[in-house]
């Protein structure tokens, strides 16, 4: 027999050994979790209640703000979420949150700000052997008492009925010994805003101390989680490409404004690190019909520098990052504008928001552009990547 021969004999059999190992221990790694899923039973052990109560101070963010009835708002939180034991990869990652429905009660203890009632999404991030979590959540609110020009002309804080919310709460957990119950004490932010859809909307920040008490239904049950598999941080990612279309509704700023649409289009490149973190660069283009009238009216107005033919499009420069979570992930971007040729609230702007992946090429996202602590406007988009 050759050389030759002999090679390639000892080579097939190196191969055969080689696949036949990765397929056993991807089939322990998969049996391991399919008895762990077994032993968690996941129809029963994995829902757990919560109620916050909370008192606060609603935070000078604008100078505006000293114009309203302000006092110490008081509430509570209601939540209701479902644990995670690792059955699906992403949760390994972020050390097995729990994700659910919020009820969020808030009473601003003010004639001119009243109440308000909002479901939000959450998800919270425990650290430090389990014993602190931290609750992100978004959703909508409804407010008693918005602007109205006759009946409540003072409330400069939200211009309509229905607000978008997010809340961040920082929570110490400690579990009563042998029972479902735990204690909870921490602070957090509340946030209510309508992204300028309808002026007045200087929004509120309330920041709050809180008190609560979590019940897990299913404590008795002996849990088991499935450990992270470490080979994928060392996966490289390839670069993507992604366009963006989005758009939506929103006013100038001024309260007798009509509410007018905008465009946005933005080409980025896209970064994968790891499993959670993906890094982006890109540059996009607006478009705003509100923001022509607004040049319109500040003309009308007499200001000194305007002519009324400046141009209302601007373009921009962002760097981003997506925090991923499954489908979703919150997008966090900052940038800065090229092509400005009217001043409006300067050159840096941020966005903030979510984002679902429908595939791997189609996704959606809501997001929120501002200036600082200013919204300037709410946008809902699609987009592709490649």
């Amino acid at each position: 027999m050759s050389n030759y021969s002999k090679f390639s004999k000892y080579y097939i059999v190196g191969v055969l050994l080689f696949l036949s190992t990765l397929s056993y221990a991807q089939s322990s790694r998969r049996s391991l979790i399919d008895s762990i899923a077994k032993q968690n039973n996941p129809k029963r052990s994995l829902l757990e209640a919560d109620l916050h109560w909370f008192r606060g101070s609603i935070a000078i963010h604008n100078k505006d703000i000293t114009r309203l009835d302000i006092a110490y708002p008081k509430g509570f939180i209601f939540a209701m979420q479902r644990k995670t034991f690792g059955l699906k990869p992403w949760t390994r990652w972020y050390n097995y949150p729990d994700y659910g429905l919020s009820f969020i009660y808030q009473d601003f203890n003010s004639s001119v700000l009243g109440r308000v009632y909002g479901l939000c999404l959450h998800t919270n991030l425990y650290f430090f052997k389990r014993k602190f979590f931290l609750r992100l959540g978004q959703g909508i609110t409804y407010t008693s008492n918005p602007y109205d020009p006759v009946y409540n002309p003072t409330n400069i804080a939200y211009g309509s009925h229905l607000l978008s919310t997010s809340y961040i709460l920082g929570q110490y957990k400690h579990k009563v010994y042998n029972t479902g119950l735990s204690w909870n004490l921490g602070l957090g932010v509340i946030h209510y805003s309508n992204g300028n859809t309808k002026a007045p909307n200087t929004s509120t920040n309330t920041l709050i101390a809180s008190f609560g008490l979590s019940y897990n239904f299913n404590y008795n049950c002996q849990v088991y989680y499935i450990p992270k598999d470490l080979s994928r941080l060392s996966k490289k990612h390839p670069y993507r490409y992604s366009f963006l279309f989005s758009s939506g509704i929103g006013q100038n700023g001024l309260v007798s404004a009509p509410r007018l649409p905008f465009y946005t289009a933005s080409f980025f490149v896209e970064k994968q690190l790891n499993p959670r973190s993906v890094l982006s660069l890109g540059v996009e283009m607006f478009w705003s019909n509100g923001f022509k009238q607004y040049i319109a009216y500040r003309y009308a107005g007499g200001f000194q520098g305007v002519t009324g033919q400046e141009d209302s499009k601007r373009a921009g420069v962002f760097f981003g990052h997506e925090l991923l979570l499954n489908r979703f992930s919150i997008i966090s971007q900052v940038g800065y504008y090229l092509y400005y040729p009217f001043e409006y609230d300067g050159r840096v702007y941020l966005r903030n928001g979510m984002r679902y992946r429908f595939t791997d090429r189609w996704f959606t996202e809501v997001a929120v552009r501002s200036h600082a602590a200013n919204a300037e406007v709410v946008s809902f988009g699609f987009g592709f990547r490649w």
